[in-house]
């Protein structure tokens, strides 16, 4: 069932200001093994992060195939999840299969996943993934692509996407996009951002001046040392929005979503009064909430006038201001929010002196 026939959330970012755990798991989208054998390959399920090795060579990967590489780089990571979920592109009698179908297949056997991260593809490929992405929704909300690149200077992804992440990689092998999603999805959304992370098992990429302006032009990420330190940097979309951006307004629009379908399962009747539209607005406010807890909207603060700047509002309509139409197509409108991002300091600029 579309969940907006029941709950229509929609959330725009100003520039001014699945479970509920898919936001924590990724899609690999990979070619079809090398030397099958008898194996039989499943063209997508879920993996036991435990025992994702044994269970893809079993599903007939081999060492010399993309998702193995993938899989290595996974198992770096300091924090890991549960599972990991695989779709495998299918051969045809005379190629391979569209991507679109791999894609489709994907998305009909689960949407608890938030982060799509294809190895071993082509470039028009990962192209088609991105275009598809863009548009793909499951509750209310979204995924996001977070491909690898062997580009500088060219663009990765065409169009500027504002859902798809190019991170940079010295060789396909490198599975530096796998490095990226497995070191920030065990973050809650809101808590973490995307720059300054350190991938276990990437090395740092030895970049000139002029290749970092480039790929800072086209919002792809990379991965260099500052100050001994090595970790990713960029942590863009295509479009230059802020992925953890991204990755938690998507939860937020199922977080509020799934607050009041639960509100309206759990009664016998939510009532076109005052009474419930208070009831509509206290499960807005506990979605805002543990949206504040998690880090992703800033709490309220004290402004230089002494006045206060409220992290959130939540305003809703009397239900005496409502037209008998509303009523009896039983939609309740003119809800809104305004909400202030936490945000994430990338940069300081910092000046001082010296006196003797």
């Amino acid at each position: 069932m579309n969940i907006e026939n029941v709950v229509d959330v929609q959330i725009s970012v100003s520039q001014v200001v699945a479970s509920a755990t898919r936001f924590g798991h990724m899609l690999i989208v990979c070619p079809y093994p090398k030397t099958p054998g008898s194996a039989t390959v499943p063209a997508v399920t879920a993996y036991s992060v435990a025992s994702i090795t044994e269970e893809i060579k079993t599903a007939g990967f081999g060492e010399s195939d993309p998702v193995y590489n993938a899989v290595q780089m996974l198992l770096k990571a300091k924090r890991l999840s549960d599972i990991v979920y695989i779709a495998v592109r299918q051969n045809t009698a005379d190629s391979v299969e569209d991507i679109a179908l791999t894609m489709q297949r994907a998305f009909d056997y689960t949407s608890d996943f938030w982060a799509i991260c294809p190895v071993g593809l082509t470039a028009p490929d990962v192209q088609k993934i991105s275009e598809i992405v863009e548009t793909q929704k499951t509750n209310g909300s979204g995924f996001a692509l977070i491909a690898g690149t062997t580009s500088v200077s060219d663009l990765p992804i065409t169009g500027q996407p504002t859902r798809s992440h190019a991170m940079h990689q010295t060789q396909e092998s490198d599975c530096a996009n796998i490095g990226l999603a497995a070191a920030c999805l065990p973050y809650a959304p809101g808590e973490e951002t995307w720059q300054f992370k350190s991938i276990p098992g990437l090395a740092e990429q030895r970049l000139t001046s002029s290749e970092i302006s480039a790929m800072e032009e086209n919002n792809t990420g990379y991965y260099a040392a500052l100050f001994g330190n090595e970790c990713s940097m960029g942590g863009r979309m295509c479009d230059g929005e802020y992925i953890d951006t991204v990755r938690f307004k998507d939860w937020l629009v199922e977080n509020i979503a799934r607050k009041i379908v639960a509100l309206f399962v759990a009664n016998a009747k939510v009532p076109y009064t005052d009474d419930g539209i208070a009831q509509v607005q206290a499960q807005i406010i506990k979605a805002l909430e543990e949206g504040r807890e998690a880090g992703g909207i800033a709490d309220d603060e004290i402004q230089s006038d002494g006045s206060t700047l409220r992290g959130y509002t939540v305003t809703v309509p009397k239900a005496t201001d409502l037209t008998s139409e509303q009523r009896q197509k039983r939609v309740l409108e003119g809800i809104t929010f305004t909400a202030r991002l936490s945000g994430a300091i990338h940069k300081t600029v910092i000046r001082g002196s010296l006196t003797a």
